[in-house]
């Protein structure tokens, strides 16, 4: 511990040294292992205000204690956040007990916890604090029955909504549509279901028409790989103005369904029509004329894409950052080349699987680009091994625009005092 610059840690008022531990969480492997450092800090580290957290998140990999977590629990009586995503052993014991231990929770990010079931929902329903975020996607066990009864208790408080690849949806899918009554201030909703199961997603058109007249708030919309059509895109562009994010992947959305889009909702920064294969080059000029602000754009396997839809996107889209052609095989290098030139701000460009792209194009992108752009060319037989190589070496896809959680929102670390 004794550093000839610096001085020896040991001569830290004990104040200044709480105040640096109290950047480590409770529950961390960093925590326990500086607890047996020395006597010092082993002193220190049960300092109770070390244990009050507002934010609780738990790995998948955690090995928390149970003495430990259990005096997190009754520390922090103003547990505001709790994230267990993909801790499938989370139960509904725990959830009941963690609950009733602290009544205050706001925020439940519950996603992968396979064995919670409808008494969660229940146990949910029952707080005293009204909820404003729930996840609850690939919970197998959740039925729309007990989430009908949630939204009747907290409907008018909650923001964010994920129900995505919750197979007992399907048990009763003629209720689904009715959660849509009790959350007018909705803002974000994630009903996406994983593209291998896209024909068991439930979610019709007339569920998501329900969604779009109660909740004319939303913001962020995820219906991919689901039976959603055109008519929903032009419910939507009538109702919810506000939306910026929307991903609709693997739906029946053709030309009319964007054209509704790109009239009804200008602030529009983030859209995936990904698998949609009846948009054509229509539908990238209708997105030109209406949508100004997008960023981030996926058109993979829309295979009736080419380079005229290219050049009608850079007319005015010039604030894109991110461009995905995987599978467009009618796109060449015109149109490539068109858009990287115009858009200045493009960070990231996706055109792997193209068939008619060359290496003279790909080089002249990577020589012109800055140091932040980053271009995927996997599986371009036109492509040399050794500018795939230079390729690779560039920077990855940028992350698209994060949908805020009160998570983000309260602190950047993991834990808040």
């Amino acid at each position: 511990m004794q550093d000839d610059n610096y001085g020896n840690i040991f001569d830290l008022p004990e104040e200044v040294l709480l105040h640096i531990i109290n950047f480590i969480s409770p529950i961390s492997e960093d925590f326990i292992n500086l607890k047996l450092t020395s006597r010092l800090f082993h002193r220190l580290t049960e300092d109770n205000t070390l244990y009050i957290l507002r934010c609780l998140r738990l790995k998948p990999t955690s090995h928390v204690p149970g003495i430990v977590l259990q005096r997190v629990l009754t520390s922090s009586y103003m547990l505001n956040y709790v994230d267990f995503t993909d801790c499938d052993y989370v139960t509904d014991a725990f959830i009941g007990h963690l609950l009733s231990t602290c009544p205050t929770v706001m925020a439940l990010y519950l996603a992968g916890c396979v064995r919670l079931s409808n008494e969660s929902v229940r146990t949910i329903t029952d707080m005293p604090f009204k909820v404003k975020e729930l996840d609850l996607s690939r919970c197998p066990l959740i039925t729309c029955t007990s989430m009908i009864q949630f939204a009747k208790r907290h409907g008018d408080t909650l923001r964010l909504l994920a129900l995505g690849q919750c197979f007992g949806l399907r048990k009763d899918p003629y209720k689904f549509g009715h959660i849509a009554h009790y959350v007018p201030n909705l803002e974000r909703i994630y009903l996406g279901w994983k593209p291998e199961n896209h024909r068991l997603n439930p979610l019709l058109d007339m569920d998501l028409q329900r969604f779009l007249n109660s909740c004319q708030n939303l913001k962020y919309i995820d219906v991919s790989n689901s039976q959603i059509s055109s008519y929903s895109m032009q419910v939507l562009a009538n109702r919810c103005h506000e939306v910026r994010h929307l991903n609709v992947s693997r739906c029946y959305v053709q030309d009319n369904g964007i054209e509704s889009l790109a009239k009804g909702l200008p602030r529009l920064t983030f859209l995936d029509i990904s698998d949609c294969i009846y948009i054509t080059d229509i539908s990238l000029e209708h997105l030109s004329n209406g949508c100004p602000q997008l960023q981030h754009l996926n058109v993979s396997r829309c295979y009736d894409v080419t380079d005229s839809g290219l050049l009608s996107l850079q007319a005015r889209c010039h604030k894109l950052r991110s461009l995905s052609l995987r599978h467009c095989f009618n796109v060449t290098d015109r149109g490539v080349e068109r858009i990287t030139t115009c858009c200045a701000d493009l960070e990231f460009l996706d055109i792997a699987d193209s068939v008619a792209i060359t290496n003279e194009t790909v080089e002249r992108i990577v020589m012109c680009g800055n140091s932040t752009f980053g271009i995927c060319v996997d599986r371009c037989p036109l492509i040399t091994a050794p500018v795939r190589q230079r390729c690779d070496a560039s920077p990855k896809q940028p992350r698209a625009e994060k949908c805020l959680t009160l998570f983000d929102i309260l602190s950047p670390g993991e834990t808040l005092v």
